[in-house]
């Protein structure tokens, strides 16, 4: 199996593209309102490791209670709606920053089986992270019922193998870049291409804070909404 390679350039743009995606995913998620015994924000996570199948629905249908102001849950369901359709295609950028990454790394032959296959387990984490996306896509409804237990299993080992692999392969990539910078084997191509990544990421951190307004919804005014 033979390393398939881009120029280093190229995956530090595509890596800059993906970081100011989860900054806007960031700035959408603070929109996330729902009415779950009183009026709560939440995360992705609350619905991607919910506890159980009615935990999951709880969260969802909350959204829509009519208890709720209307442009509160259009806002809330729309901001979910367009954070996970950036989702796929930050999941899409980001398996192609590990893959051609693990790549790379294999084309010098350090540990060349290991990385050519965590590069190409990215196309196994991309897939589950495109069914979970086009799960909650489908998901978030009104009318929103429990899923059965043996689905909600599924879906969880799905969302454990999602972010399983990119965790592992990113502990991975780093461990060997520490092993070659304390073993002084690390080349000045290498030193660069880490330079130019971290000016790229200060770039776009500038623009989150500058750029992509965002403040916390005040729960003040919903204290006495709630069952």
């Amino acid at each position: 199996m033979h390393a398939i390679t881009i120029p280093a350039i190229y995956i530090i743009i595509v890596a800059g593209v993906a970081l100011l995606l989860v900054y806007i995913m960031k700035a959408l998620s603070k929109n996330f309102l729902t009415l779950y015994v009183f009026v709560r924000a939440f995360k992705i996570f609350d619905l991607e490791f919910a506890a159980t199948p009615l935990e999951l629905s709880t969260y969802v249908k909350g959204i829509f209670e009519e208890e709720l102001p209307a442009s509160v849950a259009q806002r809330s369901s729309r901001s979910l709606r367009q954070f996970l359709i950036l989702s796929i295609l930050c999941q899409v950028l980001i398996a192609a920053v590990l893959f051609f990454t693990c790549n790379r790394i294999a084309s010098h032959d350090i540990h060349k089986n290991l990385f050519l296959i965590l590069g190409w387990a990215q196309v196994i984490s991309l897939a589950s992270g495109l069914i979970r996306a086009s799960f909650f896509l489908s998901y978030i409804r009104k009318d929103a019922q429990p899923v059965s237990e043996k689905s909600f299993k599924i879906h969880r080992i799905i969302e454990i193998i999602k972010w399983a692999i990119p965790l592992i392969t990113s502990v991975t990539i780093a461990s060997i870049f520490l092993y070659l910078w304390f073993s002084g084997l690390l080349n000045l191509s290498l030193l660069r291409h880490f330079v130019i990544l971290v000016a790229v990421a200060v770039l776009v951190f500038l623009i989150k804070k500058y750029v992509i307004k965002s403040k916390e919804v005040s729960l003040e005014s919903f204290r006495e909404i709630g069952n």
